[in-house]
């Protein structure tokens, strides 16, 4: 297969563009070993984080793109406090909503929050309301009402006098519909469900047997209690803790004829498929074949073709070799960085390969043709590990193209774009 590479003027380009480019006018947390500064940096970061990264990157935390997150998370580490990076680290490296972002900016640490608290955090997750000066002042719509109710663990935060300003308590089922979440036990749910059941106006009433544990109708007829059950199985299920849906996926599951349907959590009855038997059709009878005589070519005509053939090959390959090979690491580096900075105009050109992940790396092994083997046998580990990474997240995809040059820069872009690696 011809192997396409990089050409000497290729190179030439890319290093001299990175070196005309001017670097950021923005800190990016180095602080350049100033302990003053970098003592100071912590206490503002301390005090308003989302003011501190906008210092350093020019954008507020929302608004960063993929590299320079990569590049918050490795360099800002020692100014960020712990519970923010904590924070900052989880729910990998997917697109976070402005609810997330309102309360990583957010300052309120007490389990429940003041009027002035949720007034900040409100302003702060919906830019029009930025100059509210009071929480009635904040009309939200049915779907922004929606969301604040399906975030537990926030909504649990706001006083009772808050969630009655913003309009969250609109019936008393959405009251109790919300004391519910699925991290609480399977005894607190039971014991939850039986005080919103027997709170409201059902016709039955639940408790707990104490002969077998389990939620049981204390009154009402059976109908009534079935009719508690179908009303707990569409109102109550998606607030519900996993045990509780498995403990009780007999008496949630819809009674219908055909099919029947299960919750979440529950496992059916899986009884053995009897398979019937295969009619047999009967065999046909064998004919045989005389075996076909096969002539010999004489062998100097075959050993002359692979021969002419091996030539072709092997001027096809020395026409394809670069004019110039990439041979130190400096211009590595600038030839990677800058290839990158051309998809990606807030990528850094001061990466240095100490700092390089599967991305640089998996352009290097895409460029590998016109890189000496001395080089990349220097960093072979990192390269063999971003090839498994682009293998494994691309389905394979990565390993068909990868004597194509040009096929399997486009894939690496593609996938560092997309997150993939």
């Amino acid at each position: 297969m011809i192997r396409v590479s990089v050409t000497e003027d290729e190179i030439a380009a890319h290093i001299a563009e990175a070196r005309v480019r001017r670097v950021s006018k923005y800190p990016r947390c180095d602080c350049k070993g100033n302990k003053k500064l970098e003592t100071k940096w912590k206490q503002d970061a301390k005090e308003d984080i989302c003011g501190f990264i906008k210092g350093q990157y020019g954008k507020t935390p929302d608004k960063l793109d993929r590299t320079d997150k990569r590049a918050l998370l490795r360099d800002c580490k020692k100014f960020i406090p712990k519970s923010k990076l904590t924070k900052l680290q989880s729910g990998g490296a997917g697109r976070k909503g402005s609810l997330f972002w309102a309360e990583f900016c957010g300052t309120a640490t007490s389990d429940e929050m003041s009027i002035a608290d949720t007034l900040k955090l409100l302003r702060r997750m919906y830019p029009k309301f930025e100059n509210a000066k009071k929480l009635s002042d904040i009309k939200l719509t049915d779907v922004q009402k929606s969301r604040l109710r399906a975030n537990v663990l926030l909504f649990a935060k706001f006083g009772d006098d808050a969630k009655e300003q913003l309009g969250l308590f609109k019936t008393g089922r959405g009251k109790m519909r919300q004391s519910l979440n699925p991290d609480m036990s399977l005894k607190d749910a039971e014991a939850e469900i039986i005080r919103v059941i027997n709170k409201s106006k059902a016709a039955g009433k639940l408790g707990i047997s104490p002969d077998t544990g389990y939620i049981t109708g204390v009154s009402g007829s059976s109908r009534d209690i079935r009719v508690i059950w179908r009303r707990i199985a569409s109102t109550y299920a998606p607030n519900l803790p996993q045990e509780f849906l498995q403990k009780y996926a007999d008496k949630l599951m819809k009674n219908k004829p055909g099919k029947k349907k299960i919750l979440r959590g529950s496992q059916p009855d899986m009884a053995p498929k009897v398979s019937r038997k295969k009619r047999v059709k009967p065999s046909k009878p064998v004919k045989h074949k005389e075996p076909k005589v096969l002539v010999k070519k004489p062998t100097h005509d075959v050993h002359d073709d692979l021969t002419e053939k091996a030539d072709i090959e092997q001027k096809q390959l020395n026409a394809a070799k670069p004019q110039k090979i990439i041979s130190d690491k400096e211009a590595l580096r600038m030839f990677i960085n800058n290839t990158l900075k051309r998809s990606d105009p807030s990528y850094p050109l001061s990466m240095q390969l100490r700092d390089w992940s599967n991305p640089e790396w998996s352009l290097v092994d895409a460029y590998r043709a016109s890189i000496s083997p001395e080089l990349l046998e220097q960093y072979q580990d990192n390269i063999n590990r971003a090839r498994r990474v682009l293998g494994i997240k691309s389905g394979g995809a990565y390993a068909s193209i990868r004597d194509n040059r040009q096929l399997a820069v486009a894939h690496v872009i593609t996938s560092w774009m997309c997150g993939d690696i």
